[in-house]
């Protein structure tokens, strides 16, 4: 040591040695308790810090800790001590308690630098530190908590601090025993844990601000996603943990396994996550210690760390450590090891050498134990304990020389338990939050060296880490069922706390994993993880191309790339998603990978997640309607897509959908509006399979863009992309190997093929060749996969996980994996016959294999996160082909699609509400959860059987026709989703009647739905019995449903005819002047003036709108559309509705056409016939008739006859063969009048008649025979229609009285004969206009004038069914036979509505009945076949075209003629009917206006159109009493008078003269009144008297009539010198509740001059007023007259008292005789004294003040002007509202009750007689009810059409809308259920 020279003490000392001293010093003085420690704190920790004593420390004041670190922080102080009260204390706590910490984060760990006290420069760089600490974790969630102290902390006292510094330095050290660890752990966390329980789960709600952080987040993520820079982390939102164990704790692991884990996994299904808890030693003896082993478990903890929310990893720690053989070794290590057994002659080199094998193609080549070999030598045992012996004794020297570390001590390096908790340990980024240790507590001295390692990691990591408390003790005892239970309730204590924990510092809430934004960051990443395995040397041509296409706004702004499966189409377009950020400037890039994730399992679905981020984007407004459908959606993307091109400050949009072929509702109309008019700014580069039949549609897009093809893998770029996988594995492959490969691959492969060849040659090992096998595609090569998987793993196991993956519709996660093949017992049986020795005590190691076959799988199977769940999925069709081709055969794939569907309808159920919970709106967040579980059990379902009746009769139990689970679809939002499976199933299965009746209920009552899921029930509930059992059932389970429900729903009343007709009919469209159906039936042409529309039959929405007036239109082929316009043939797409082809005809005038399937078109011009196609043809003359051609016909054969009818010289058919054009056969014709009724000409298919119409006679032409066959007619009348039947044998005539002929066309036999009206009708019955037969020609539907369908039976002649469909005459029928909509009717009626009408109840029951009159067993046996709906549509499509089919006349022989009708005129009468007669209320459609009684709640009354006002029982919907008013003009009003027995109606003609009747509802008493120029009309309180205001030149005349003697007092209310000078025709009037007081309103620009006048006698009037202003007030009459008819006097009043405010008034009424309201535009709402005409009082939000003038500051209770005010009849509660918000005011307590925003604009709103409740009308048709003291939305109904009114009765028990029906208005009942809870006290407390 350095001495100091004598001299230098006399010096002052140095810096460095008076701060060390003073420190010293200091320090001491602390200790002492003499001086009080002077800490230095970051501002934000000094103001929220505790106070604490001098002797007092807090333990639990924890350091900040730092933001994600990879590696944990080690922390180093002086005292080698991480306790927080030791810190305090040391010489280093001048810094602050978070120095450490910040150290940590501002400079490397290596680099200290010292502490220089009373340094100026110090504080500078301290507050440096803070302030870069400040801004690191500015965005750190959990800062608040870790950051500050709780007021609410335990402390402890001073003198325990030796205890904790002696625990801390002991552990600071290697320990030996577990019993001191123990006790440190249970010291430590005494103080800091309460008393531990098992933790039921709680609910977790959102605060507001929260929610703003959330908003906030979500915005941030959408903003990254668009530049591609989102962290890679998936947010964490499920339980998974690591559990591993020593030997010795087997036992308890198991047990935890049994008990714990179950009861783990349902706390966590509560809190919405999903559990899993990996214990790889599940089902076997021990663990391996081979090198797969050890990566198996790295992998498994590193996807339990980066999946888990917390804890991922739990270690159970005894007193034993495995001490088996090395399972592999470096070479470097074992040939050191061989040296030393041969240098000291140890016996066993030769074991070493035959068991120890070495493996070259690894990177680092390593030594791999043959235990196999080993094991099945005789002496296994022997050798394995000689071989122990050999490596000991060799390891033991090699350390003594230092070759060897201590590891290597008892195979420590070797053991799997030690790597397992290394590996748990070591990497984790949050010990304190992730970790747990159950630590035996036991006093016993552990010799092994490796054991005493074990416990030394574990205890310095978690005290270095300050969680020694995560250390668990567990007390040493016998192992019995109480021990076990303690271990159980142990366990899940501390695991539940820790998760709660963990929520809670994350914030976490399962409604965020579920979300668009956890959706979009998997795209995002998915996007890098392609990017990353992508190589451009193949295809740098195509994306220059591409790139070209993205940045020149010339160019076509589609791109689409298609490839081969496996091509690497995904990892392109993720480059050039990647590149275009770079290349674009501010450019916004959306990608999504379709069928990844729930948001794009669909086109529906992924147009609205972009649209969604579209909109964040670019900061655009965007409302998606809960059930729209998809057209709706891609107009909803096209609009965001013009919107978006319009912002140039945000940048252009490049939208990337990969993988178009994973689309299930792909429809062409639906690609094409995508890929159609793209705005500029826009790119869309779409990607698909080469193979796949929607590339086809994408070309015949009228706007295809640009097609590209991704090219394969050639030459010596095969070699390297295998050296590229093979590397990423850590492997290589020798060069015989690797040419073996490179021989039996293609010379051009895709990246696909070579990915598979790569992982099967990364499993060969050096010392052997494999097979030779040939790969010619990526399914073969994926078939070699699987078999070495087998090998490997086993054939048993391997076959039920890859078929269950395969089969699975969205993928599974591990846990439902596990669970799948754990409850298989087919697979424990073949597994039995696989494995001779499998041990039935033990069982089957399931998890480890599992996680085995998720190794050798792993690049082929997607990680996609599906509601919060990680899911696996088969991420390549050629590898689920290769599964399906080998294992998935019929039956073994319909075992697996049961065992799934049986696992999501029964294990995993989901979250499937309640009918309480829906009603009352809960779960709103969690409804994403049951996605997955509703789209599977369908799907599931109906590929688990070959048995189609049986799997429909499950389908419709459990999910089809089951009520809640189709309310549990509507709720989560799934309609559309819910409808797709409706239609798939049909395709694959059958036709079903059920099916169809439930998919056109829910397409009826889809915008109903759409307001409110609970409508369907109070729908369904009044529906009628149904002949299905299923669908009565379906009923049943509405009512059981509806009794269920204990909150207020509305419900419609049973004849309501929106509801009602949901069985047989919906409307298709209503305005339609004609129709064409596809063929298919899919969709519908509907020609109107002007243009025509295309509309999806299934769902009624207009696909396109074309302009276009067509004459002659043809709808044929795949959705075309031709016809004539403008002298041209024009050719248009009916779904994209754009044109095709415009081919000129010349100038003449086209007389015929005729377009056949494959567009193929005919048509007649002056003389000749011509011939082109309608897409890519031209005109070209067929022939020439030498004669101007009137009409023609032609047949549909192979080569076509054409007929040609001419009547200009000579009349004649002219027969033409379109082979021999030149020559043709004549057929004269005798010269008469032509029908001018229909057309003239007709032919048969076949080509073997024609038909000439005249007007009383139809002439049947023979073609062959060329001559006339026979003349037909219809007794003496006019024939109005003709037919041919389907099989075009028969020709069916109708007159003009409804007679219908039928007859045979090659002899002219009747047939059929009948008559739609009876014999003796009269031609006012109606005329037939259309007619159409059934798919057998057995059934005739005949359209009527009068807008009635009959059916009848042709064989029989009986009338079956009629129906009255329309209110004008139908014009045209379409009976539709595809599988869709088998026997349903299409009906078309003059108004234009077009109505969809299913007939297959109908026909069946028909059918039944018929049987009576059949007597031929043959014809019977043939109809019997016909009853079942799906065995019948088979025979249908197999035999459908037959003639032996279609013999619906030839058998009426075989049917027993009668005149008696059996079918009793059995008829659906739809409303519409004599309402007077039926006395039905829903027969009533020309309501005008209708009105609920002022006291009765049973009596509402409607005004028609026929000028009747009729009194209506509500409770039963019947006729009580109608009158009929004198015509008067236009309705103006309608009200009860005198106590609801007279109704008051007020109506109005042109010259605004109003009439007022008085109508009483019995008697014909009647009081007739009339005013011109009316300005307003009131009825007194007491509804004895009427009053009118009439505007004159000099003010108004007051009108007072008594109702009862109807006299009149007329008071002239004058308006003295301001007459002239203000405009009348603005001006406004109020009159008191008795009349006698009347305020006028008169606005002058922006001002308004009330004025007021009292016509009250004066004397009372001055008793009343009780003062001399009173008096000074008293009116005095200027003059009195007479007029001529009239004998009562006019009374001259000059007015009371005038004032000007600086307001406009729009609405004002009476409160009392003193009182008035006034609403002005600007949303205030005032009181003003009548008398003095002051303002007095104001309404606001917080009640109703006083105040002295407008101006008076307050808060508005409108936004916008008041528009009406509605008092009830004791004036105690008001209601006001504005265009979309009602207030509800309580008059007595002058306070606002509750005000509503309707979201829409209001029509009208109404109070409930007590103020309770509040109904509105919208502009949406949605019927809103609020219960207002409750402050309560209590239901919400959409009615489907247009509502103009609604009313509630005074009971409130009902509620009346006025809505549109067809071309007239009805009124629609609601009745309300459960209100009575809400008539409550309206108390104080309630305000």
């Amino acid at each position: 040591m350095e001495t100091r020279h004598e001299e230098d003490w006399n010096k002052p000392p140095e810096p460095e040695v008076r701060r060390a001293k003073t420190a010293m010093e200091d320090e001491l003085l602390i200790k002492l308790g003499v001086k009080r420690e002077n800490i230095e704190f970051h501002p934000l920790i000094k103001h929220q810090r505790i106070d604490r004593a001098s002797t007092v420390l807090s333990l639990k004041y924890q350091k900040i800790k730092p933001p994600y670190r990879e590696e944990p922080l080690w922390i180093r102080n002086a005292w080698k001590c991480n306790n927080v009260a030791m810190r305090q204390m040391s010489d280093i706590a001048r810094k602050g308690p978070r120095n450490v910490s910040l150290d940590a984060v501002t400079r490397a760990r290596g680099k200290r630098v010292p502490f220089p006290a009373g340094d100026p420069e110090y504080h500078k760089k301290r507050a440096a530190r803070f302030k870069k600490l400040t801004e690191l974790l500015s965005e750190w969630r959990g800062y608040q908590q870790l950051a500050f102290v709780s007021q609410g902390e335990e402390q402890l006292d001073f003198g325990r601090l030796n205890s904790f510094r002696r625990a801390s330095t002991s552990t600071s050290t290697s320990v030996s025993t577990t019993s001191q660890i123990c006790k440190i752990s249970r010291e430590r966390s005494s103080s800091f844990t309460a008393p531990l329980r098992i933790r039921s789960a709680k609910t977790r709600v959102r605060t507001t601000p929260q929610k703003w952080m959330n908003m906030k987040r979500e915005m941030l993520v959408n903003l990254k996603a668009a530049k591609l820079k989102i962290d890679k982390d998936i947010p964490r939102s499920e339980v998974r943990i690591y559990l591993t164990a020593t030997p010795d704790m087997a036992e308890e692991r198991e047990f935890l396994a049994e008990v714990a884990c179950p009861e783990l996994r349902r706390y966590c299904e509560k809190l919405g996550m999903n559990c899993h808890v990996v214990d790889l030693r599940t089902g076997m003896d021990k663990l391996g210690n081979d090198i797969m082993t050890f990566k198996m478990c790295e992998v498994e903890v590193e996807k339990c760390r980066r999946l888990s929310v917390g804890p991922n990893f739990v270690c159970l720690v005894g007193e034993q450590l495995d001490n088996d053989l090395p399972g592999f070794m470096s070479k470097e290590e074992l040939e050191q090891i061989r040296d030393v057994v041969i240098k000291q002659r140890i016996e066993g080199v030769e074991l070493l050498d035959e068991y120890y094998r070495l493996d070259t193609n690894r990177l680092s080549p390593l030594y791999e134990l043959a235990r196999e070999d080993l094991q099945n030598l005789p002496d296994s045992e022997e050798a394995e304990v000689k071989l122990k012996e050999v490596l000991t004794d060799a390891m033991d020297i090699l350390r003594e020389e230092g070759k060897f570390g201590r590891r290597t001590k008892d195979f420590y390096k070797w053991s799997i338990c030690a790597k397992e908790v290394e590996t748990g340990l070591y990497g984790c980024r949050e010990p304190g939050n992730q970790l747990l240790c159950f630590m035996r507590d036991s006093s016993v001295e552990h010799h092994e060296k490796g054991f005493s390692n074990l416990l030394t990691i574990i205890t310095r990591c978690f005290e270095n880490n300050g969680c020694e408390g995560n250390i668990v003790p567990i007390a040493k005892g016998r192992k019995t069922l109480n021990y076990m239970r303690n271990i159980c309730n142990v366990f899940l204590a501390h695991v539940m706390t820790m998760i709660e924990k963990n929520l809670d510092l994350q914030q976490f809430y399962i409604a965020d994993h579920v979300s668009g934004t956890a959706d979009l960051i998997q795209h995002v990443n998915h996007q890098k993880l392609l990017n990353k395995s992508y190589t451009i040397q193949t295809n740098e041509q195509l994306f220059e191309e591409i790139r070209d296409i993205l940045m020149n706004p010339a160019f076509k702004k589609t791109a689409v790339i298609c490839g081969d499966k496996g091509s690497g189409k995904s990892s392109f377009v993720a480059h050039i998603a990647e590149c275009s950020v770079t290349w674009i400037p501010k450019v916004n890039t959306i990608i999504r990978f379709i069928g990844r994730s729930l948001r794009t399992s669909s086109l529906y679905h992924t147009l609205i997640s972009t649209c969604k981020q579209i909109a964040f984007l670019y900061t655009l407004s965007v409302r998606f309607p809960p059930l729209a459908t998809l057209v709706d959606i891609i107009k909803i993307f096209r609009t965001l897509l013009k919107q978006a091109s319009e912002d140039e400050d945000v940048g252009p949009l490049v939208i990337i959908l990969d993988g178009l072929e994973n689309i299930s509702d792909l429809e062409p109309h639906h690609v094409w509006a995508l890929m159609e008019d793209l705005p500029l700014n826009v790119s869309l580069v779409l990607t698909i399979d080469r193979a796949h039949p929607y590339l086809k549609l994408l070309k015949a897009s009228p706007q295809p863009g640009q097609f590209f093809t991704i090219q394969g893998v050639v030459g010596d770029e095969r070699k390297n992309t295998i050296d590229k996988i093979l590397k990423a594995a850590g492997k290589t492959v020798t060069s015989d190997q690797l040419n073996m490969v490179l021989k039996q691959t293609g010379y051009e492969e895709t990246p696909l093929t070579l990915t598979v060849v790569g992982v099967i040659a990364a499993q060969w090992p050096s010392h052997t060749l494999p097979e030779q096998f040939r790969v010619d595609s990526a399914t073969e090569a994926f078939e070699r996969l699987i078999e070495d998987v087998e090998e490997n793993i086993g054939s048993a196991f391997t076959k039920y996980v890859l078929s269950l993956l395969a089969t699975s519709r969205y993928g599974l996660a591990d846990s439902e994996l596990l669970h799948l093949v754990l409850s298989e017992s087919d697979l424990l049986n073949e597994l039995q016959s696989e494995i001779t020795d499998l041990s039935v005590l033990e069982g089957y190691p399931y998890q480890a294999q599992l996680c085995r076959i998720f190794m050798w799988m792993d690049p082929f199977l997607e990680e996609r996160k599906v509601e919060g769940e990680t899911l696996k999925k088969i991420g390549h069709a050629s590898l689920k082909s290769a599964i399906q081709k080998r294992y998935l055969e019929e039956e073994f794939e319909r075992l697996m699609h049961k065992q799934l569907a049986s696992f999501f309808q029964y294990t995993r159920r989901g979250l499937l509400f309640t009918a309480k919970q829906i009603t009352e709106k809960k779960g709103l967040a969690l409804i994403s959860q049951n996605w997955r579980t509703l789209r599977s059990v369908p799907y599931h379902l109906s590929r688990s059987s070959s048995d189609v009746p049986n799997t429909l009769k499950t389908l419709k139990e459990t999910v089809l026709l089951n009520f809640t689970w189709i309310i549990n679809e509507i709720y989560s939002g799934y309609l559309n989703d819910f409808l797709f499976d409706l239609k798939a199933i049909v395709e694959l299965l059958q036709v079903d009647e059920d099916i169809f009746l439930v998919r056109r209920l829910l397409l009826n009552l889809r915008h109903v739905l759409e307001e409110n899921p609970t409508a369907l029930a109070s729908i369904v509930s009044q529906f009628p019995s149904h002949h299905s059992h299923y669908f009565n059932q379906f009923i049943e389970q509405s009512k059981e449903w509806m009794k269920q429900v204990h909150t207020t729903i509305l419900i419609p009343s049973p004849n309501c005819g929106f509801f009602s007709g949901s069985f047989f009919y919906g409307n298709v469209t209503r305005h339609s002047e004609q129709m064409l159906p596809s063929q298919d039936g899919l969709y519908l042409v509907s020609m109107m003036s002007g243009k025509f529309q295309t509309i999806e039959l299934g769902t009624g929405e207009c696909l396109a709108s074309v302009e276009a007036v067509l004459q002659r239109p043809y709808v044929w082929g795949k959705y075309r559309v031709t016809g004539l316009m403008d002298n041209a043939l024009k050719t248009w797409d009916i779904l994209g509705g754009k044109l095709l082809r415009k081919v000129p005809l010349g100038i003449g005038k086209v007389s015929w056409l005729h377009v056949f399937d494959d567009g193929t078109a005919y048509f007649a011009s002056d003389k000749h016939i011509k011939r082109l196609h309608a897409v890519t043809g031209t005109p070209s003359c067929v022939i020439n008739a030498q004669q101007q051609i009137r009409d023609a016909a032609m047949s549909h054969r192979m080569k076509p006859t054409i007929c040609t009818l001419h009547v200009h010289s000579d009349w004649c058919v002219r027969i033409w063969e379109t082979s021999d054009p030149e020559n043709f056969e004549t057929i004269p014709l005798e010269e008469k009048s032509l029908s001018s009724r229909c057309d003239a000409f007709h032919m048969t298919n076949d080509g073997k008649y024609a038909v000439v119409l005249y007007e009383k006679e139809a002439v049947i032409l023979s073609i062959l025979d060329q001559e006339v066959e026979c003349i037909l007619a219809v007794g003496d009348e006019d024939i109005h229609l003709i037919m041919f039947t389907r099989s075009h044998d028969h020709v069916f005539l109708a007159s003009e009285t409804g007679k219908i002929r039928g007859n045979l066309l090659n002899s002219g036999t009747q047939l059929f004969s009948a008559s739609v009206f009876g014999e003796s009708a009269k031609k006012s019955a109606g005329k037939v206009t259309a007619m159409t037969t059934s798919e057998d020609d057995h059934f005739l539907m005949v359209g009527i004038s009068t807008g009635m369908v009959v059916v009848m039976n042709i064989p029989s002649g009986q009338t079956i069914h009629h129906f009255s469909s329309h209110t004008e005459k139908i014009i045209q029928l379409f009976y539709m036979t595809d599988h869709i909509h088998f026997q349903h009717l299409i009906s078309l009626s003059k108004d234009g509505t077009a109505k969809l009408w299913n007939l297959q109840n109908i026909l069946r029951s028909a059918r039944e009945k018929l049987f009576e009159i059949m007597w031929d067993d043959d014809l019977i046996k043939e109809e019997s076949e016909k009853i079942d709906l799906p065995s019948y549509y088979k025979l249908y499509e197999a035999k459908g075209k037959s003639k032996m089919f279609l013999n619906g006349p030839d058998v009426s022989a075989f049917y027993n003629k009668t005149d008696e009708n059996i079918f009793g005129g059995h008829s659906t009468e739809q409303p519409g009917g004599n309402w007077e007669q039926s006395g039905n209320l829903q027969d009533c459609l020309q309501v005008i206006a209708s009105n609920t009684a002022a006291g009765r709640g049973d009596i509402i009354l409607t005004y028609t159109g026929e000028r009747k006002i009729a009194w209506w029982d509500v409770k039963r919907e019947k006729l009580l009493s109608v009158r009929t008013v004198a015509p008067g003009g236009r309705f103006h009003r309608l009200r009860t008078v005198f106590f609801d027995q007279a109704a008051c109606l007020i109506t109005r003609d042109t010259a605004e003269k109003e009439t007022i009747s008085i109508v009483y509802g019995t008697g014909k008493k009647k009081t007739v009144l009339q005013r011109e120029k009316v300005l307003r009309c009131d009825i007194s309180a007491d509804s004895k008297k009427m009053a009118t205001v009439i505007v004159m030149r000099q003010g108004f005349l007051l009108t007072i009539v008594d109702l009862n003697t109807e006299e009149e007092q007329k008071f002239v209310l004058h308006l003295g010198d301001i007459t002239g000078t203000v405009s009348m025709e603005k001006a406004r009037v109020t009159l008191s509740k008795d009349l006698t007081v009347v305020l006028g309103f008169l606005k002058v620009e922006d001002r308004t001059i009330i004025i007021s006048w009292n016509v009250a006698d004066s004397d009372s009037r001055s008793s009343e007023g009780g003062s001399s202003e009173g008096e000074e007030r008293r009116l005095r009459t200027k003059s009195s007259h007479s007029s001529g008819a009239d004998s009562s006097k006019e009374e001259t009043i000059s007015f009371q008292n005038i004032t000007e405010l600086n307001i406009k008034v729009t609405k004002s009424r009476f409160y009392n005789e003193q009182e008035v309201l006034f609403g002005t535009r600007d949303g205030d709402i005032f009181i003003l004294d009548s008398f003095t005409l002051k303002v007095i009082k104001l309404f606001s939000k917080e009640g109703i003040v006083a105040c002295k003038s407008t101006k008076s500051t307050h808060t508005k209770p409108h936004r916008s002007a008041v528009r009406s005010m509605y008092f009830t009849s004791d004036y105690t509660h008001l209601l006001t509202s504005e265009a979309s918000r009602v207030c509800v005011w309580n008059m007595q307590r002058k306070a606002m009750v509750y005000s509503p925003a309707t979201g829409d604009k209001m029509i009208n709103a109404v109070l409930s007689r007590d103020g309770c409740f509040t109904v509105a009308g919208l502009a949406t048709g949605v019927v809103r009810m609020w219960a207002n003291y409750q402050r309560k939305l209590l239901y919400s109904f959409r009615i489907p059409t247009t509502l103009h009114h609604v009313a509630l009765t005074p009971d409130n028990a009902r509620i009346i809308a006025l809505v549109d029906e067809n071309n007239g208005k009805r009124v629609v009942v609601f009745e309300i259920k459960n209100i009575d809870d809400y008539l409550l006290d309206k108390g104080d407390d309630d305000l």
